[in-house]
């Protein structure tokens, strides 16, 4: 109870995610009647919105704060996850005498209520509350412990969904399928169960929303190229992806006084999955280590508890100090960001964006409103914190990044004049009364140095909507621009 109170704690007393706010945001246009993919241009898949539907339409019947809703859908998901996880384990140890059934469940609360701390509701975090039962059952289906059909079933569902909501994830689904294959040369109906709802939700992809395969190809691959990494950069930028690669190699190395090694096997192929999920998506952001560090803090408890009860004293020794150490460096950053949260103390970046609302708010309130920046988190969750509209079909200027510093006539590809020209066409239609551009500075990052309306103004569209605007003053780190009464384009 007091791990889950922290966690809400924190999550409650801070501003939602960006990538969270988005997506609700989104699925609140949606259910208005606007297209995903044609009136809103979100570049994953469309799992993620369409999860957040029945949200949305919940809050707005109960008269609630989709944000509210939100938080508690994920408090609901992270402690139906954690019950899972107990009763599983429970099953295939059903000694109540075993170490592991008390410390187990402890390590799933820490790592699903405090470890996400900023990354609460994201994709992330989803994923690895709906992937660990499937993790646990398939491990207990090797104890004599097998579930019936409907209890798979469920388990099986659930884990297509989290693993769904980002495609590299599943190769966490080939893993376990892999390592059942060659041990005992059947499928499960939970296996079963995976493969039928991936092919439904192929299937409705296509149906549904035909529209993201034809954006997807557009703009699949200067997306891919969005503050991409280097594999090495991914790898060692910090505590997180270090603590889950040292998990690994400390459980190669201990793994013979392991008790429960079938399911420390299953928690390692989640780390190894999700360590590979991060390497393929190429971007290193922070909740992108999540499941791979989330993962391997509960087999660093399952390597504890098996490694208190072996005979080997050096060995057990090695696997205690390294577990232990391991444990507290890979968490202790995010249990304090969490305790911060809890203590009402936010981060700059929080600080920021309260004081950018309460400027828009104050003089864009019930009118559109765009922001030209690269950054999702400059545009959301702010935009739910005011009384304005969104004026842009991107959610960022993402694409700014990759080539906002070509501007010779010709230098830009068909994909980067189409998606200049979408903005300027926002402008032309939605006419926000307000423009926020991201004021450039030198030496800050990938995108800092950018200059959006320079990069913008090779579209003859946006250069006459925008001659219609008059900067006014600053906010934080951005330049204020206000619409004018303007009856024609002052082209620049």
């Amino acid at each position: 109870m007091a791990i889950t109170a922290l966690g809400m704690a924190g999550e409650f007393r801070s501003p939602i995610n960006g990538d969270a706010a988005w997506l609700l945001h989104a699925a609140g246009r949606v259910l208005d009647g606007d297209r995903l993919y044609v009136d809103l241009l979100e570049t994953n898949p469309p799992l993620a919105v369409w999860l957040k539907l029945p949200v949305v339409a919940g809050a707005r019947l109960a008269g609630a704060s989709p944000i509210t809703v939100y938080r508690l859908f994920v408090l609901a998901l992270a402690l139906g996850s954690t019950l899972a996880c107990t009763l599983l384990l429970a099953r295939a140890l059903p000694s109540p005498k075993e170490s592991a059934r008390s410390i187990f469940p402890l390590a799933v609360a820490l790592v699903l209520f405090v470890l996400p701390a900023p990354f609460f509701g994201q994709r992330e975090h989803l994923a690895l509350a709906l992937a660990l039962p499937y993790l646990v059952a398939s491990a207990s289906a090797y104890q004599a412990a097998r579930l019936g059909l409907g209890a798979e079933t469920l388990v099986g569902a659930a884990a297509a969904v989290g693993l769904a909501l980002k495609p590299p994830f599943l190769i966490i689904w080939a893993g376990v399928l892999a390592y059942g294959l060659l041990r005992q040369r059947r499928l499960r109906a939970m296996d079963l169960c995976i493969a039928v709802s991936l092919v439904i939700y192929a299937l409705a992809v296509v149906l549904i929303t035909p529209e993201f395969l034809r954006l997807a190809w557009l703009l699949g691959e200067p997306f891919l190229q969005y503050s991409r990494r280097p594999v090495l950069v991914i790898l060692t930028q910090n505590t997180f992806a270090w603590s889950a690669i040292l998990t690994l190699l400390l459980y190669i190395a201990v793994r013979g006084i392991v008790r429960h090694s079938v399911l420390a096997d299953h928690l390692a192929i989640g780390v190894a999955g999700f360590l590979l999920a991060l390497v393929i998506q190429g971007k290193g952001y922070g909740y992108h280590y999540l499941p791979a560090l989330g993962t391997s803090i509960i087999l660093l408890a399952v390597i504890l508890s098996g490694a208190s009860e072996s005979r080997r004293p050096l060995l057990r020794a090695a696997a205690v100090v390294g577990a232990a150490t391991l444990m507290l460096g890979g968490s202790a950053f995010l249990v304090h960001a969490t305790a911060r949260r809890a203590a009402g103390k936010l981060s700059a970046i929080d600080r920021e964006m309260v004081e950018t609302a309460e400027f828009v708010s104050a003089r864009a309130a019930g009118a559109q409103v765009a922001v030209l920046s690269s950054r999702l988190a400059d545009a959301f969750p702010m935009m739910l914190y005011t009384r304005a509209h969104w004026a842009l079909r991107f959610p960022n200027l993402w694409f700014a990044q990759v080539y906002g510093r070509r501007s010779e006539p010709g230098a830009l590809p068909g994909s980067a004049l189409w998606s200049v020209r979408t903005v300027a066409e926002d402008l032309e239609r939605r006419r926000p009364a307000l423009i926020l551009v991201r004021r450039p500075e030198a030496g800050g990052g990938l995108d800092a140095d950018l200059d959006y309306v320079r990069f913008l103004s090779q579209d003859v569209t946006f250069r006459c909507q925008f001659s219609r605007y008059r900067q006014t003053g600053n906010s934080g780190p951005f330049l204020v621009y206000q619409r004018q009464p303007v009856s024609s384009c002052r082209v620049r």
